[in-house]
């Protein structure tokens, strides 16, 4: 693989048409390799932790199906126990261990230890600049970076002391949860550089 951002598009567009399929299957096996070898993304897997004490199915397992979720496209939590199904998280996860339900994953990911996750995303963002990925992707020689807000979601149900608050002429109140994200813009990479909480979270 000479370039990270055709592969990687290339895997999403085959994977998330045929999930499973042989094809997809040498694709995975080829970004993975190539993710290990130039972002450690092996030991990204062998250094997830979450909070949940004695887990059954353990982080790297979690981490390994969450991020292969996101990444090829998976548009809810229910549809994860759909794609096991198929075999897809088979070929991304050694046969001795067992695959986590949706309901694990959720669990897992409410008690990421997100500090850890943090400083593996720098490690990446740095390497990604020694490759001179923003170079490389930059639109008529220019970086460009786009920032904005997104809310992650809300609730009238549940209050945590970093929920932002929504007041609606009905006296109802929404609580809710938002980050400022800064990603890069132009190419095929569109990475994302860092996100913080709004209005003091995170």
């Amino acid at each position: 693989m000479q370039s990270v951002a055709q592969p990687l598009e290339e895997v999403q567009k085959i994977f998330c048409r045929t999930p499973g399929g042989k094809k997809a299957g040498r694709l995975i096996q080829h970004f993975t390799q190539y993710a290990s070898k130039v972002y450690g993304f092996s030991q990204m897997v062998r250094q997830a932790k979450d909070g949940r004490k004695q887990p059954h199915i353990k982080a790297p397992a979690i981490f390994t199906v969450a991020f292969f979720g996101a990444f090829f496209c998976m548009e809810s939590m229910e549809q994860m126990d759909r794609w096991q199904k198929t075999g897809v998280f088979r070929q991304l996860v050694p046969k001795n261990i067992r695959l986590p339900s949706h309901d694990t994953v959720r669990q897992a990911l409410m008690k990421w230890d997100l500090k850890e996750q943090r400083k593996q995303h720098n490690c990446v963002i740095q390497r990604y600049k020694e490759q001179r990925g923003p170079q490389k992707e930059s639109i008529n020689g220019w970086r460009v970076t786009a920032i904005d807000g997104v809310e992650l979601f809300h609730t009238k149900a549940y209050r945590c002391p970093e929920c932002l608050t929504r007041e609606h002429r009905d006296k109802t109140t929404d609580y809710y949860h938002a980050v400022v994200v800064a990603q890069q813009v132009g190419g095929n990479a569109n990475l994302i550089y860092d996100c913080s909480g709004w209005g003091g979270q995170g």
